[in-house]
């Protein structure tokens, strides 16, 4: 489960003027454990703003600049802790249910309800993703949700280190199919490279490493492993001015 912290004011403040210097440290703290990243929403008066980032909010200077400004006086303040199900308190909720009782009731298979969490099991018996840890399972879970909103925003070293995937981790995951990896500090989704041969096939041919980047909105540390991928693959062409061509386009 998430941290939230709301606050309201007679004017603009901060989130250290209103919890003081030791509250915000305090709530900060706990994105030692709420630690997939964080987010802040405020009023200013004029429109909502928000600024968020996959990293703690402990380690972010970003954060602690906003976190002593007077940004508006109605805020919100997220500590993001990503978790590999639902709890079965937020269903109810969620469904409008007046008793947790009833979403015992209606979780059917192939849902099941474990420590207090409603998840999507994988698939039992056979397959390499049986084999795996259910720390690596659960890691890449959260992985997956992370790049669902982004795609080719792979992370960095310390969120995989954050998350428990070191190399054998990495190289385990993508074995069992739940990865795919471009390189050995760059993983995305499987398919991913799909998705961006289809976004590569629709800029003007040939095309720049900077030109992929953007229509992919990526970083460059993502953008060359990626481009390198692809050329293996015999999806795209590098030429000798360092520009790119598909050489497949794909089909429907």
């Amino acid at each position: 489960m998430c941290r939230l912290l709301g606050y309201c004011a007679a004017g603009p403040t901060s989130l250290a003027g209103m919890l003081g210097e030791r509250g915000l440290r305090e709530f900060t703290s706990l994105s030692s454990f709420h630690g997939d990243g964080w987010g802040m929403a405020w009023y200013d008066g004029s429109a909502v703003r928000a600024e968020k980032s996959p990293l703690r909010a402990i380690d972010e200077p970003a954060y602690d600049e906003l976190a002593h400004r007077d940004l508006g006086d109605v805020g919100l303040v997220h500590l993001r802790w990503a978790t590999p199900g639902l709890p079965v308190e937020a269903a109810r909720s969620a469904l409008g249910l007046p008793d947790r009782r009833l979403v015992d009731a209606l979780v059917q298979p192939p849902l099941r309800i474990r420590d207090g969490l409603v998840h999507i099991p994988p698939p039992e018996g056979g397959g390499p993703a049986a084999d795996l840890p259910a720390t690596v399972v659960a890691a890449v879970r959260v992985l997956l949700a992370d790049l669902a909103a982004a795609p080719f925003a792979s992370p960095d070293a310390d969120r995989l280190r954050h998350l428990g995937l070191d190399l054998r981790a990495i190289a385990a995951a993508e074995r069992a199919g739940l990865l795919l990896r471009v390189s050995d500090h760059i993983v995305l989704a499987p398919g991913a490279d799909a998705v961006a041969r289809g976004v590569l096939a629709g800029l003007p041919q040939p095309f720049t490493a900077a030109e992929a980047r953007v229509a992919l909105q990526t970083t460059r540390r993502v953008a060359i492993p990626l481009l390198e991928f692809l050329d293996r693959a015999g999806v795209t062409q590098r030429l000798p001015d360092d520009r790119r061509q598909m050489l497949s386009r794909p089909t429907g």
